[in-house]
């Protein structure tokens, strides 16, 4: 009897085992969907963009950070992302005002429509991308204020990715 219930339990830790292999494997397999797609899309293009291509390849491989398609509209530039680490990747949007001043004007130097507020007063909106199921263990490990819509300054937005970062690398 004790040496069924020893197989029982060695069975679901297999078990267990192959649910969170299968789980990475499925993330890897996104990463790389993302990666091809991008991929797919400068090609098409042509041209320089093929630089411009190796540029995102090596930043993405450094960052775990993949822009997997930008969409540029009336009033904003939205990114979607999807940031990558040991813990899985997190999915989400980032928008950007199309009024936003010019990474060359100076912090609190005048736009070109004559506002006041400089390039680090931009407000960035963050729209996470989650799954109750498929993120449960990411949304477990993220601050709580990500798994929410949230604005913040172009200023903060280095610590918003670090957060991440730590999150998805995180030891467990």
């Amino acid at each position: 009897m004790s040496s069924r219930v020893e197989e029982a339990t060695k069975a679901d830790h297999e078990l267990d085992e192959l649910e969170r292999t299968v789980q990475k494997l499925r993330q890897e397999n996104a990463i790389l969907q993302s990666k091809l797609l991008a991929r797919g899309a400068v090609a098409a293009s042509g041209g320089s963009s093929a630089i411009a291509q190796l540029k995102e390849d090596l930043f993405s491989d450094l960052s775990g950070l993949i822009i997997r398609d930008v969409r540029v509209e009336d009033d904003k530039t939205v990114y979607d992302c999807l940031q990558t680490g040991r813990n899985g990747a997190f999915h989400y949007k980032i928008s950007i005002p199309r009024n936003a001043p010019e990474a060359g004007l100076a912090h609190g130097s005048a736009t070109a429509n004559g506002s006041g507020g400089g390039y680090e007063d931009t407000e960035i909106t963050f729209v996470p991308m989650l799954d109750d199921k498929r993120d449960a263990l990411l949304m477990s490990l993220l601050p709580d204020y990500f798994t929410e819509p949230l604005t913040f300054m172009r200023s903060a937005a280095a610590q918003c990715y670090w957060k991440i970062s730590q999150a998805l690398q995180k030891k467990l």
